[in-house]
């Protein structure tokens, strides 16, 4: 029982960190990504 009081927090810690960390790199892929495109719209004009 103390097993699974213990365990079930740091899974759901670890799963926590590791979506807030692929958010924030999708963040910036994306954000970069934005910043090709808009210069490529801005070389086609």
């Amino acid at each position: 029982m103390t097993f699974c009081i213990y365990y079930i927090p740091t899974w759901y810690r670890n799963s926590y960190y590791s979506f807030l960390a692929r958010y924030q790199l999708e963040n910036r892929l994306n954000i970069k990504i934005d910043r090709i495109i808009f210069i490529f719209k801005g070389a086609l004009k």
